[in-house]
């Protein structure tokens, strides 16, 4: 049976096909020519809606940076931006994610007239499979996923503007050494574990704490109004953060000055103890020298 076609189904037919094989995608496409019935197809197949997609790769580093120039900065408009990454085996990813409800990278920032923008993020393994997604500022978990290419989509979710995402990894399994619990607060430099740690590094303390129980950390550094008494010597600090995980290496804490932590179940924790930035090529704070930090009731 011989089927007939129209001549101008046929130029549409070509038209579409000529988009499938050009290097503008057939999505971007579709998305050009009617973006809210795109979107509102995708929720209701369950799918990550993208847009127009920019990609970009992301760096993952060995250790958690506080410090905001570390982080991808990536300027949200009306599409989508996919920073990709090569996932290894046994090994557990972070996301520490600010958008404009980040107080401490809009005070950064704001001597730079930069437009903070409401965002969200997903991360995808390699079959594209989602992993996680959330719309908050704050360091995330990724659970394990499968090893390969993965990807990470930044869509708008509000306000267009700037976002910022810094990726990094450990291994569940690093050595350790064990800390003490001690009982009551101290200034006596003898109860504190120093810690000399250099750019790129990260040292693991392991302590035992017993769920739903107050843990104090006093923390030591640079900028601690206390260090005098502890450390001592200004040329020998450095500013610091610290990160506490889990044994299924989830982060449960983190930070640059003291605080308090309640731990969700009893368990061995990890505490890890970085300097704030990781490059020095810019004359900033970002120098070897020594933390200290103890863990009471």
């Amino acid at each position: 049976m011989k089927m007939h076609i129209d001549g101008k189904y046929m130029f549409k037919l070509i038209s579409a096909l000529s988009i499938l094989i050009s290097s503008t995608s057939c999505a971007n496409y579709l998305n050009s020519l009617n973006p809210d019935e795109c979107s509102a197809l995708a929720d209701a197949a369950g799918i990550i809606y993208t847009g127009n997609t920019t990609k970009m790769e992301v760096p993952v580093y060995g250790t958690m940076s506080l410090n905001p120039p570390e982080s991808t900065r990536v300027d949200l408009k009306d599409g989508s931006v996919e920073l990709t990454f090569t996932a290894c085996g046994d090994t557990t990813y972070y996301i520490y994610f600010n958008d404009a409800d980040s107080s401490g990278f809009t005070r950064y920032y704001s001597g730079e007239n930069i437009s903070f923008g409401d965002g969200k993020f997903s991360v995808l393994d390699r079959d594209s499979t989602l992993v996680y997604s959330n719309n908050e500022s704050g360091v995330y978990t990724i659970p394990d996923f499968q090893p390969g290419e993965s990807k990470i989509i930044l869509t708008k979710d509000g306000s267009a503007g700037n976002v910022f995402i810094y990726v990094w990894s450990r291994s569940k399994y690093g050595s350790t050494s064990s800390v003490s619990v001690q009982y009551g607060d101290s200034y006596s430099p003898s109860g504190f574990t120093q810690d000399w740690v250099c750019p790129g590094e990260s040292h693991e303390y392991s302590f035992y704490a017993r769920g739903g129980e107050l843990y104090n950390i006093h923390w030591v550094d640079l900028d601690s109004s206390d260090r005098a008494g502890i450390l001592g010597d200004d040329e020998n600090l450095t500013y610091g953060c610290y990160q506490i995980y889990n044994s299924s290496g989830k982060c449960r804490l983190y930070g640059d000055i003291s605080g308090t932590f309640t731990p969700d179940e009893t368990d061995t924790y990890r505490m890890v103890v970085t300097t704030w930035g990781l490059r020095c090529s810019d004359g900033g704070p970002y120098w070897d020298g020594n933390t200290a930090f103890r863990i009471y009731q």
